[in-house]
């Protein structure tokens, strides 16, 4: 996480002062999200069950945008060592968005749950 978030924060532009800082911001990013993912879920569940929507790409695409975001500005909010732009909040959000929806754990409708 370190590497990944060094080096896309360098290709941003995102200043920080330290390295510790960076260790400091991800770390809080994973404390908010520890808050906010299971909020995510039940939000997810309720609108799901609801507004009878299925788990689409997109439907899944803007709650982990929502979630990624509302982590990403808590923790810039409370680091004054680390300044990110509002677009590349945006920016940011929708990438990790997509990697979490390409590297999303549920299985395919047509395959089996085990396999084995």
């Amino acid at each position: 996480y370190f590497f990944g978030m060094k080096g896309l924060f360098s290709i941003l532009g995102i200043t920080y002062d330290s390295n510790q800082t960076l260790v400091l911001f991800i770390l809080v990013c994973f404390a908010a999200g520890l808050i906010i993912d299971p909020l995510t879920m039940i939000v997810s569940m309720i609108l799901a069950k609801s507004l009878s929507l299925k788990k689409t790409a997109l439907f899944a695409f803007i709650l982990y945008f929502i979630s990624n975001f509302i982590t990403i500005c808590f923790a810039d909010y409370f680091m004054q060592s680390i300044y990110i732009p509002d677009v590349l909040l945006f920016v940011i959000s929708a990438l990790m968005a997509f990697i979490e929806l390409a590297f999303d754990d549920q299985p395919n409708e047509g395959t089996a749950k085990n396999s084995l």
